[in-house]
């Protein structure tokens, strides 16, 4: 089961973080659906039956903590991924998380690629699927050259390591290939590829188009670490003008 059929519940007390966090996790490719508080995670938790809840504590109110003390005495919830998201957790509110069963804990700002980390620790312990680098959407056109022929494509996706292209006639697979991945900035960065699975006409339940997806080659260059930088500026930048140290 990919991230598309996961569900993460989330709550926070900060209305901004707890909207900010939701766009960030759906732009990673999962079901999101908040919660106002702890009161209201209880009862929805029943309703849906997410695969992972990440709960806000704050000493102060003891809301995320007696919130994650219902969920694992129940033996319909107990089996849930939880994860605590808080601001500067005082060792002891951390102790009793642990006690209690927590799978993890995030700080506020939070890194997203410890995010990106333990979404796949909880998310698919005991899988086969998981997914090692970023992943968003990506809507630009993207330039290859193979053979000494050039080629544009529409992008769907762009990962740390590779792209997703829209077409209905795909470059064969194993095809070696020279990109230009356009930036935000105006500018590109060039980078080695090769062609390594096609995907057929649209599938409904699927929801990718027809296309080629391509793997990067580590050329030892720079071109991955700007392609990683970008990717984080590009799935952060609209979530920040909202609140800018939300995220690091």
């Amino acid at each position: 089961m990919g991230f598309k059929k996961k569900r993460v519940l989330v709550t926070d007390n900060d209305h901004v973080f707890l909207m900010q966090m939701c766009m960030l996790m759906r732009k990673m490719g999962l079901k999101v659906t908040p919660a106002e508080d702890g009161s209201e995670v209880l009862k929805l938790v029943k309703l849906q039956r997410p695969d992972l809840i990440m709960l806000d504590v704050h000493k102060s109110t003891q809301d995320g903590v007696r919130t994650l003390k219902y969920l694992l005495e129940d033996k319909e919830t107990a089996s849930i991924p939880a994860v605590i998201v808080s601001t500067g957790m005082d060792g002891e509110t951390i102790e009793a998380c642990r006690g209690l069963g927590a799978n993890a804990f995030l700080s506020k700002p939070v890194d997203i690629l410890e995010l990106h980390g333990v979404l796949q620790d909880c998310l698919f312990a005991g899988e086969r699927f998981r997914r090692k680098y970023l992943r968003t959407p990506y809507h630009s056109e993207v330039t290859l050259v193979s053979s000494g022929a050039r080629h544009v494509y529409a992008a769907e996706t762009l990962s740390e390591r590779g792209v997703y292209l829209v077409t209905q006639e795909p470059l064969p697979v194993g095809t070696a290939l020279e990109l230009s991945v356009p930036l935000n900035d105006g500018n590109a960065v060039s980078l080695k590829g090769n062609i390594i699975y096609h995907r057929g006409v649209y599938e409904e339940q699927g929801g990718a188009q027809s296309g080629m997806a391509i793997e990067f080659v580590d050329t030892g260059n720079d071109g991955l670490e700007t392609l990683s930088g970008f990717i984080r500026d590009l799935m952060t930048r609209d979530i920040r003008s909202y609140q800018e140290d939300s995220f690091a």
